[in-house]
């Protein structure tokens, strides 16, 4: 039996990635219980230069990334109260 090596096709990778994101957070009422709505915007930037069998490839990016939602509910405590009672 022989071990073979396995060679990637890809060789001398550089990359960058710039990322930000925009975050909008809300603290609600929601069942008389206290809850949280956030909902994240990221957006992505980067380059990708390399060698793929045997050819220099380069790659710009420059889009949004995937929108994520969060919704939480506190369950266990005390009810979600108004400023007056606060």
């Amino acid at each position: 039996m022989s071990l073979q090596t396995l060679q990637l096709p890809i060789i001398g990778v550089e990359s960058t990635v710039e990322y930000a994101q925009l975050t909008y957070q809300q603290t609600l009422s929601l069942f008389d219980r206290t809850a949280n709505l956030q909902i994240n915007l990221p957006y992505a930037q980067g380059s990708a230069t390399g060698v793929v069998e045997g050819e220099f490839r380069q790659r710009d990016i420059s889009d949004m990334a995937d929108m994520r939602v969060l919704l939480s509910i506190n369950l266990r405590g005390a009810p979600s109260m108004d400023m007056d009672g606060f």
